[in-house]
Parts: structure tokens; sequence; C-alpha cells
């Protein structure tokens, strides 16, 4: 959703923003976590970065305000056909 005023989502585990939501400067997009962690790697969200709740809460305990997000468009170095969000054990 794109909107010119600031919105406000309820807190609670099951709101669509998950646990914890990370502002970035570009207005109405952010970092965030999901109660729907099957979603991740699809096109539910407008152009925020959508984590697991979990994994959203760690990177806001090792972030801080003013710290520099780069978003590089590059191939994964992950073995083909282990994208992101994909758990495979190793042997």
């Amino acid at each position: 959703m794109h909107t010119s005023r600031k919105l406000t989502v309820a807190p609670g585990p099951n709101n669509p923003v998950g646990l914890v939501w990370i502002d970035l400067t570009k207005e109405s997009y952010g970092i965030h976590g999901t109660p729907d962690p099957e979603r991740i790697g699809k096109t539910y969200s407008h152009g925020c970065i959508r984590l697991t709740n979990w994994d959203a809460l760690d990177l806001a305990k090792r972030v801080r305000k003013g710290t520099p997000v780069a978003f590089v468009d590059q191939p994964s170095s992950l073995p083909s056909g282990e994208g992101p969000g994909e758990a495979h054990g190793r042997k």
C-alpha cells in the first residue's frame, strides 16, 4: 500500500508487520517480521523486506538508527536449488 499519510499498525504477533518494524529512510518502506513465514519470498509485500519474526528481532538487536542499508542485486552464492528461505541439511 502506498500512501502519503503515516500509518499506525496495532501491536501484536499477528499484525501484518510481525513483531518488529525497522524503518528505512524511504517513506513507508521497512524491514519487518511476519506472522506468515510461508509468505517470505512471495509477492505479498509492497516493497518491504519481510523476514521471519525471529530473524527480524535478531536483526533489530544488531542495528541502530542511521545504520546504512544497501540492497545488492547479485546472484545467490548458495548451491543451486537453495534459494532464500530454504533450509537444506549439509552432507
